[in-house]
């Protein structure tokens, strides 16, 4: 019988799910509905025509590509410089792959794309779109987080409403059959990323017990596949009812009506202008009279009248040749500078903490709130600061012994500047942890998972699971301590 995910031999086994479905899936959601939308930008009338297209695999292979990148350089020394040095080559092969390189000429094919990329007289180049459409693909790419639950849904939301906008306004951008065709894969593999997550975070709860994964047996077979097949015959019913030729008939069909509401609007507004006109006549006739009786000189036929200012040129003075090229070559060089520092900086948003909630509170100001406020911050001041961890007393021993180690690592990597964040699960920070310290992960996710059974689950941890905590703790105060005493990185 199939399992979803084999058993673990030791902590270096690839993991299928977390690291090659779920990635698989996400990507090919994010895909689906990115590709109509990268199609649509060169489609504008402010982007220079271009023959070719951007292919929805490349699209897949780029955020694929730089996850992988992103994921095995994790917090090495000189990670982020080889992130920027290959987003820089990745850029440039793409580009080169969709304008067609010429290899028998390739000093001709650079000054044609130079020429091409700084002449904005007109409209945007098109290679200049490509460049910053794979930039942005590859940030993104560095930056995701397949476990993350909100992104994934933010995405699913976000596809659905570029490709319901594409399908029922038609631009005409993509073929309606790809577009339809690009529609069926983001559903199926949306709905499918979001299952395997769900199942993902399920299978964690089970690995941390150290029971068997589930089995993948006809019922759950069933169950799902009609879940699926139900919503995907709803969505292609609604499309069915929901298009631009029923929209279009359902506005004939109540056009008599909004004519007739059109009809009293500007008749309404006809009166309302009618009535200012009475009112402000008086006061034109005033100010005819006014300019009349001052005689203003009104120039003759021909001639030009002469300004207060005196001689003002008006043919605007052009730069030099030299100077017009210095000016591309500078936005040419920080457009790639630009560029390499954003893939240089994608690790700092990956580890980044979530924004701080503001507060906004209004009060009434009184002599008795005034008192109130200043009793309370006279007791805070004598009261003692409180614990930064629960109290652990009336916990039993298994239990006890795995959360003390826990919260000993969490102040260890509280120093290191990587805490666990107010709204964030044991389980997205253990997670968080193994990536940016990839040295320890099996230690790591061994504690992480003794956790988990003394904090949430019915039975205590045993005995052996208590013993690999303590040595995963014991193995992960020399790593982390030796970590500490390094300078940090600029």
């Amino acid at each position: 019988m199939l399992r979803w995910i084999p058993r673990r031999h030791g902590g270096k086994r690839f993991r299928w799910l977390d690291s090659g479905l779920l990635p698989l899936a996400s990507a090919v959601m994010r895909a689906a509905w990115l590709t109509p939308l990268i199609h649509l930008v060169f489609a504008l009338p402010l982007v220079v025509a271009w023959s070719g297209r951007y292919p929805g695999g490349l699209v897949l292979g780029l955020l694929l590509a730089a996850s992988a990148l992103a994921d095995a350089l994790g917090t090495r020394p000189g990670g982020r410089v080889v992130a920027a040095a290959v987003g820089l080559l990745v850029v440039a092969a793409v580009t080169a792959h969709l304008f067609a390189w010429d290899a028998a000429a390739p000093g001709a094919w650079l000054r044609g794309q130079y020429e091409a990329l700084v002449d904005l007289r007109v409209a945007v180049p098109a290679n200049l779109v490509a460049i910053v459409v794979t930039a942005a693909l590859w940030y993104g790419g560095l930056t995701i987080d397949w476990a993350d639950s909100s992104a994934l849904w933010r995405n699913f939301v976000l596809g659905i409403v570029v490709l319901g906008g594409m399908l029922l306004l038609d631009s005409g951008a993509m073929a309606m059959a790809d577009l339809r065709a690009a529609t069926l894969a983001f559903l199926v593999s949306g709905m499918l990323s979001l299952a395997l997550l769900s199942a993902a975070e399920m299978l964690n709860l089970q690995r941390a017990r150290g029971r068997a994964a589930p089995y993948l047996n006809r019922y759950w077979l069933v169950s799902a596949g009609s879940v699926v097949l139900a919503i995907l015959v709803f969505g292609w019913l609604l499309t069915q009812i929901v298009s631009p030729q029923a929209a279009a008939d359902a506005l004939r069909a109540v056009g008599g009506v909004i004519g007739v509401v059109l009809d009293l609007l500007s008749t309404l507004i006809a009166w309302v202008a009618f009535a200012l006109l009475w009112l402000l006549w008086p006061l034109i006739m005033e100010l005819r009279e006014l300019l009349v009786a001052a005689e203003l000189p009104i120039p003759a036929a021909g001639q030009q009248q002469e300004s207060p200012f005196g001689e003002v040129p008006i043919a605007p003075r052009a730069l030099a040749p030299g100077v017009q090229d210095a000016l591309r070559v500078v936005a040419l060089v920080a457009l790639v500078a630009g560029i390499a520092l954003a893939f240089y900086l994608a690790e700092r948003r990956r580890r980044r903490r979530p924004p701080e909630q503001v507060e906004q509170r209004e009060s009434i100001l009184s002599m008795s709130l005034l008192r109130a406020q200043w009793e309370d911050w006279r007791r805070r001041r004598q009261r003692k600061p409180l614990a930064p961890f629960l109290s652990l007393e009336g916990v039993e021993a298994p239990r006890r012994v795995v959360r003390a180690l826990y919260q000993r690592m969490l102040a260890r990597v509280g120093a290191l500047g990587l805490g666990r964040t107010p709204g964030q699960t044991a389980l997205r920070h253990v997670r968080m942890l193994e990536r940016n310290l990839p040295a320890v992960r099996a230690d790591l996710r061994t504690l992480g998972d003794a956790y988990q059974v003394a904090r949430y689950a019915s039975t205590p941890p045993s005995v052996e699971e208590v013993e690999a905590a303590r040595r995963a703790w014991e193995r992960l105060d020399v790593a982390l301590g030796a970590q500490s005493t390094k300078p940090a990185r600029r």
